[in-house]
């Protein structure tokens, strides 16, 4: 068997479950949205920093915001323009973890499963599908552990007259 949450090697072998074409499109929707966001945002943060140079101390609080999402701004273009220079991985390992959460003013669900330490995003039919103990192959971008595809090599098996608990509103099993 292959070790818990590592980077391995393999064949195709196994349940195709998700396949990501072209994971390129996504880091540069990503560069071009948040390139511009991060640069413009720099502007307040160095009202900011100025007005609190001068001696406001009320522009601490925005200093504090602005630097936290610029911040955050920066890390997704860098991570964005490291793994597009970069070679795809693969882990393997059993899914520890399965759970969708709301974004953007929860507007948007998103979908996660958890191998060994590692957190990857995946499609919503995906997480319907996969469970804990499962047994998968992923093969991502290192930095922004983009799926590129997504296998299952082993399913544990599951009583027939037992009914899989279905997902509540807020997502929960």
């Amino acid at each position: 068997m292959t070790n818990e949450g590592t980077p391995g090697t393999g064949d195709s072998a196994g349940t195709l479950l998700e396949s990501n074409a072209d994971p390129q499109r996504s880091l540069r929707r990503s560069l071009l949205v948040n390139g511009p966001l991060a640069l413009l945002s720099l502007i307040p943060l160095g009202m900011s920093l100025q007005s609190l140079l001068v001696g406001n101390m009320g522009a601490l609080l925005p200093l504090s915001i602005l630097s936290v999402v610029t911040g955050s701004l920066a890390y997704q273009v860098y991570s964005a323009k490291r793994d597009l220079q970069a070679t795809p991985e693969e882990t393997t390992g059993s899914v520890r973890r399965v759970w969708s959460k709301g974004a953007v003013l929860w507007m948007v669900r998103s979908h996660y499963i958890l191998i060994g330490r590692a957190i990857f995003v995946i499609d919503a039919l995906s997480a319907y599908d996969l469970k804990e103990g499962d047994v998968v192959r992923v093969r991502h971008l290192p930095h922004t552990s983009t799926v590129i595809e997504l296998r299952v090599l082993h399913r544990e098996p599951t009583p027939a007259n037992t009914e899989r608990p279905g997902r509540g509103f807020f997502g929960r099993r």
